[in-house]
């Protein structure tokens, strides 16, 4: 795609509109700008309607909407150059499966790499190609070890603010690629939860659950913040986002206990991306323990007792069922999700292990005296306590997963993508290795099933909402769906004409971006504006294959103990193991690798090619992971039903990309 000062469109409608795109290019690169805007209503107001076949009035452009117009424009116009194939470079096949669960390739350097199966030396092509290429390039503050969340200036929804998940989940670079930004950034969020205003909604929760479990969208920490002052964005609208602070429990914990003796001493409860044993770099450190261990003592205590406080009901047992916006920051759903409950767990897991289990020494037992010392902490000095939490917690993980037909994450919002993480966590979901994994299998089946799509996967599946009078909605995810970023007017406009519904089912032309979701009338009202199946898809693809690596790493193991206790010689391929059939072990390793494979060809053919333009209307970066690939209606002559997918605005996610590299590790792991 040529730059904006070269955008040439060739719409076919003649010279009113080419005059029109003309003038908007001008504007958009600070040229001519009185000019256009004299002009605006010869030419813009009554030429641009005139292509989409409206009356005038029926196409409201206001004056300061036209550099978001122009860019709108752009958009349309980069799916009129991709075609009828909605991607930049190559479409291609990698597996002979049904349309739905092709996979769209977007780069050719990346298409000539792909495999659909790897050895080693085939895999370490495609990675170092992608590391070559700045895949996993992050920009990380040296300041706070902070990772920018997304790097697209025009967005400052995305590039402007900072979110605890996001900054765990970078870990997964940060501690290879600069391991002193890691424990910067973790003694960051101590700051941020510390500031008066977290430690103020904590200390009323841990007083009184019903703060929280029954209190507005406002009463809870928040999980977002701004980087230059660490206090919570005031604009922000909803702080039930649990699953943020239950990995930012286990991150610390584990980051301590790593002080003492590196992976091993994290064990399965860790991060699992460095070697086991020995130390490791991206620990705290002595002098960083004692300087800061009090700060540190107090944000974990803190944080765990908030998270056992909200999820206690009214008679005092522990069911998980705080109400919870999850993942996606949206209608906070009563009675816990299930990912959410698996985060938590995972954090009371690597605190038991910090204060019981993990190797003592002197830094180590200040910090824990610090905890016990800590007035919260009367139920952290025996483990009882946080075994019965871990307990509960998985019995309801289990239920969720296999109670039913299908897996849920809420009993309002049941299939969810979310779920994927769970299978990159460490609960156990059998009563043994094999039972586990196999389980592990079903939950991503199921997910490859109904959310995988050829470019990514979709948030979740379309559900009945219900609303505050009782009525059910039939709703979809409409965040980043289609046209969302064009001018309100104009994605009204192509939304009445794609559906033929009227002016009054559209009337609502407001720009959403990442604005309040969190009602079931606010959100209804953005579903008004998309159309069903034109769901953004996005990048989580890369945790079904880390999910998928992880289960291998687990057979392998398995494998490995058996054959050493009985000898290599003596297991042969009929062999039964301690009564374990190690073909059958072999056959699900094989399948493992196999889906994990697949899914990182799957999120690999994301990576974006030279030239892109985002769904925005903005330059696109090459050699990028986008959050999502969006959809854009043509601004040509297609089908008013036609849109094609270009890359989403927030281009490239830092959390994408440590994804994709964290599930790069794991499956090198396994092939090696």
């Amino acid at each position: 795609m040529e730059s904006v000062e070269n955008l040439e469109v060739n719409t076919g409608k003649g010279g009113e509109i080419d005059e029109s795109l003309v003038l908007l290019q001008s504007l958009a690169t600070g040229q001519k700008k009185t000019e256009a805007l004299d002009a605006a209503d010869k030419i813009i107001f009554a030429g641009l309607p005139a292509l989409f076949g409206l009356k005038p009035e029926e196409l409201p452009i206001k004056p300061e909407q036209f550099e978001k117009l122009f860019y709108s424009l752009r958009a349309m116009a980069a799916i009129d150059n991709v075609g009828a194939e909605p991607v930049a470079s190559i479409a291609s096949q990698l597996m002979d499966t049904d349309e739905a669960c092709r996979v769209v390739i977007h780069n050719r350097a990346v298409a000539e790499k792909l495999q659909g199966d790897y050895d080693l030396a085939s895999f370490d092509a495609l990675f170092d190609l992608a590391k070559s290429k700045g895949v996993f390039s992050l920009k990380i503050s040296e300041q706070n070890g902070l990772v920018t969340t997304a790097e697209a200036a025009e967005n400052w929804d995305m590039s402007g603010r900072q979110w605890v998940t996001d900054t765990v989940r970078c870990g997964d670079i940060v501690r290879e690629a600069n391991p002193l930004a890691w424990t910067k950034a973790l003694l960051t969020l101590c700051d941020f939860y510390n500031q008066d205003e977290e430690m103020a909604a904590m200390h009323a929760s841990i007083n009184d659950p019903a703060y929280y479990r029954q209190g507005g969208l406002l009463n809870g920490v928040a999980h977002i913040f701004i980087p230059q002052t660490l206090k919570r964005d005031a604009s922000w609208f909803n702080n039930k986002r649990l699953e943020s602070h239950g990995l930012a429990l286990k991150a610390l914990c584990d980051t301590l206990t790593a002080s003492l003796d590196g992976e091993t001493g994290a064990g399965d409860v860790g991060f699992g991306i460095a070697g086991g044993g020995g130390a490791v770099d991206w620990a705290f450190s002595d002098a960083q323990i004692k300087e800061h261990g009090q700060k540190i003592a107090e944000t974990v205590v803190c944080l765990a007792s908030y998270l056992k406080s909200i999820n206690t009901d009214q008679n005092g047992r522990f069911d998980f069922g705080a109400p919870s916006a999850g993942a996606w920051e949206e209608i906070p759903f009563p009675e816990g999700l299930t990912w959410d409950t698996e985060a938590i767990r995972s954090g009371f897991e690597s605190l038991r292990n910090l204060l019981f289990s993990a190797t003592r020494c002197a830094p180590l037992s200040e910090i824990i005296s610090h905890i016990r010392g800590h007035r919260y902490a009367d139920w952290l000095q025996q483990p009882q306590t946080l075994d019965y939490l871990i307990k509960q917690a998985r019995g309801k993980v289990i239920d969720r997963l296999f109670g039913q037909m299908l897996p849920v994450e809420s009993p309002h919002r049941p299939l969810d993508c979310s779920l994927a993480f769970i299978s990159t966590s460490t609960v156990v979901l059998g009563s043994d290795v094999i039972s586990d994994v196999v389980l592990q299998y079903q939950l991503l089946q199921v997910l490859e099933t109904n959310l995988v799509r050829a470019h990514g996967i979709v948030r979740y599946a379309p559900f009945d909402l219900t609303m505050e009078d009782g009525r059910k909605e039939p709703v979809f995810d409409s965040y980043l769906a289609d046209n969302y970023w064009l001018v309100p007017s104009l994605r009204a406009a192509l939304s009445r004409a794609a559906s033929n519904r009227s002016n009054e089912e559209t009337a609502d032309e407001k720009h959403y971006g990442s604005s309040d979701c969190s009602t079931s009338e606010e959100y209804l009202a953005r579903v008004k504006l998309a159309r069903a199946g034109s769901e953004a898809q996005w990048c989580f693809v890369s945790v079904i294959a880390e999910g998928y690596a992880r289960q291998v790493l687990k057979l392998q193991k398995l494998l490995d103990s058996q054959i050493a206790l009985q000898g290599k010689a003596a297991v042969g391929s009929q062999d039964l193991v301690d009564g374990l059939d190690t073909t059958e072990i072999e056959k699900l390793i094989v399948y493992g690798l196999n889906k994990a494979g697949e899914f990182l060809s799957r999120s690999y053919a994301r990576i974006t090619s030279e030239g892109a333009v985002k769904a925005n209307g903005h330059d696109c970066p090459a050699w990028a992971i986008p959050e999502a690939y969006e959809f854009v209606s043509p601004l040509g002559g297609q089908s008013k039903t036609h849109i094609g997918a270009l890359p989403g605005a927030n281009t490239p996610l830092a959390w994408g990309q440590a994804s994709l590299y964290r599930a790069s590790v794991l499956f090198r792991r396994c092939l090696s």
